[in-house]
């Protein structure tokens, strides 16, 4: 049984069985999105001979028009999350990057693939946001950091099946059903998400004088509007750990991403590695040091 320390009264308290599901729902969730993701890292040397494309094409599967995609409409999404159903948002995302990812696998061109792997990143986009915001009403504060770092899990857990599933199922039936048999299950888990995952009461978890303060402007009809988005960013970037977190997040993510999806790449072109060789020492190399 998970306990964590809680300050109200000393007294310790337990995660129910649905917050443990939400966890477990969500990390899986997660873990979807970086297995459609990610494969595309494993699939690229089959890809590239298939389709005879260049390296400045393949980065651009891989990178670029993905991730503007993705940064793109976080926005917009985590907007409507703000005000709308978190668990119909989520249920969506899912639904479309999974389907996207089986389109990457019909695609019979570089331009078809393309259009998938943005419509890939679209979905994504989906995923983070409302998920923190759900965290956030199912957890007090003194607990978020730990179930945030569960939730976290996900990249590495989806990186490593990504990359064990991709190379076994490209391996034996080629790149397009790689993505075909790793993106159908993820449909599922969107219905999973639908009709289990409740949407809480909106500051459910905060402090009682919190939300008795919320009751009362509510009651009175004496809410405050929400900042714009221009000022939100201006007073969190007044804080000086939030912007030297910011700047390093995102070199972080820039090298490891870049190591990431040539790393496959590099291992074949420059030590002729088979995927028998590599698919299962760089999947727990990544998966289990990165977890």
């Amino acid at each position: 049984m998970i306990e964590t320390e809680l300050p109200v009264g000393g007294k310790r308290q337990k995660w129910s069985p649905y917050q443990k599901y939400i966890i477990a729902l969500l990390l899986t969730v997660y873990m979807f999105n970086f297995i459609d993701r990610q494969i595309i890292a494993i699939l690229s040397p089959l890809i590239k001979d298939d389709l005879g494309l260049s390296d400045t094409q393949l980065g651009l599967l891989k990178g670029f028009p993905f991730a503007l995609c993705y940064a793109f409409f976080g926005f917009p999404i985590a907007k409507w999350a703000d005000k709308g159903n978190r668990a119909t948002i989520i249920s969506l995302a899912v639904t479309v990057w999974s389907g996207m990812t089986v389109l990457c696998g019909l695609a019979q061109n570089y331009t078809q693939l393309l259009l998938a792997r943005m419509g890939v990143g679209v979905g994504e986009a989906g995923c983070s946001p409302p998920a923190h915001s759900l965290i956030s009403d199912y957890f007090p504060r003194e607990q978020r950091a730990t179930v945030l770092g569960l939730y976290s899990l996900g990249i590495s857990l989806g990186s490593l099946f990504g990359i064990l599933l991709g190379g076994l199922i490209a391996d034996k039936f080629g790149w397009r059903w790689a993505f075909i048999i790793v993106g159908a299950p993820g449909v599922i888990l969107g219905l999973i998400v639908k009709f289990t995952l409740k949407e809480p009461e909106r500051g459910a978890t905060e402090e009682p004088e919190v939300r008795a303060a919320m009751l009362r402007a509510k009651e009175t009809g004496t809410v405050k509007a929400a900042p714009s988005f221009l000022d939100a960013l201006v007073t969190m970037w007044k804080i000086k750990s939030y912007g030297i977190l910011t700047l390093s997040a995102g070199l972080t993510a820039f090298c490891g991403y870049a190591l990431g999806l040539w790393i496959v790449d590099f291992l074949f072109r420059t030590h002729d590695l088979s995927y028998a060789e590599l698919t299962l020492p760089l999947a727990l190399a990544i998966g289990v040091g990165g977890g």
